[in-house]
């Protein structure tokens, strides 16, 4: 059942998430915003179509200012969650509308046909010495960095591993694992590290479970991403379960 409350209601508990995530080491004011405003979402008090209060209302009301509530709106509709335009406000993505800059593909619940999206989820960042598939690629011997997140959505578990040259993000590894959920890894390496993505090329297959009892075979995405100049930016590898999600490119 979807929970449903008044804009009042609705503030004052987003303020009591934001004060709660302010309490997790490392956590942002803008990284607060995001993962209430988003898990608001994910749980149905902010329902799809809805508006979201104006932004210097947000402000006042969850105490922080104008400028991180603005920050963590656009990391919010990074992720196709929300909609913002000028003149109209910030409303709830609807349906299967999903927004571009979720890229490079979009997962969707095979069974309602509704795109996928986290609320909450686990990430690990650490440093990688050894090599693997990603190293082809990437290449370089300077060791890399792995972002892994464990997703599950309507039960629907999807696992996600990013690598990248450890030279290109200084200070990645250190970086408090809260400031990544919710988030969309692409935008957040441009602006920290001003690794720009042109384009990726995929290759995909349907792999069998690793483990008796799971979710049956597994899509697996392998992701190549170029910045302008045509050199790797990272390599990416998801799975996904086939008889839960349905791709769209």
């Amino acid at each position: 059942m979807i929970k449903t409350t008044d804009s009042f209601d609705l503030e004052t508990e987003l303020a009591a998430d934001v004060e709660t995530h302010l309490r997790r080491p490392g956590c942002t004011k803008r990284s607060a915003v995001r993962l209430a405003i988003g898990a608001a979402i994910g749980d149905g008090r902010l329902t799809p179509g809805r508006m979201l209060p104006p932004e210097t209302q947000l402000a006042k009301n969850l105490g922080v200012s104008l400028g991180t509530v603005q920050v963590a709106l656009q990391q919010l509709q990074q992720v196709g969650v929300i909609h913002r335009r000028r003149g109209d406000g910030t409303r709830v993505t609807e349906g299967r509308n999903i927004g571009s800059e979720t890229w490079h593909f979009r997962l969707f619940d095979r069974e309602t046909g509704l795109p996928l999206w986290w609320p909450e989820f686990d990430v690990d960042i650490a440093s990688v010495s050894e090599t693997g598939r990603w190293a082809a690629f990437l290449g370089g011997d300077d060791g890399y960095v792995r972002i892994r997140r464990h997703l599950v959505r309507f039960g629907i578990p999807v696992d996600a591993e990013m690598y990248l040259r450890a030279r290109l993000v200084p200070g990645l590894v250190e970086t408090q694992t809260v400031e990544l959920e919710m988030m969309n890894i692409r935008p957040y390496l441009e602006q920290t590290f001003g690794l720009s993505v042109k384009r990726a090329e995929h290759l995909i297959e349907v792999i069998p479970a690793p483990e008796p009892g799971g979710h049956g075979d597994l899509f697996e995405i392998i992701a190549h991403a170029f910045d302008f100049n045509e050199t790797p930016v990272y390599w990416q590898r998801i799975t996904a379960p086939v008889a839960r999600c349905t791709l769209q490119f």
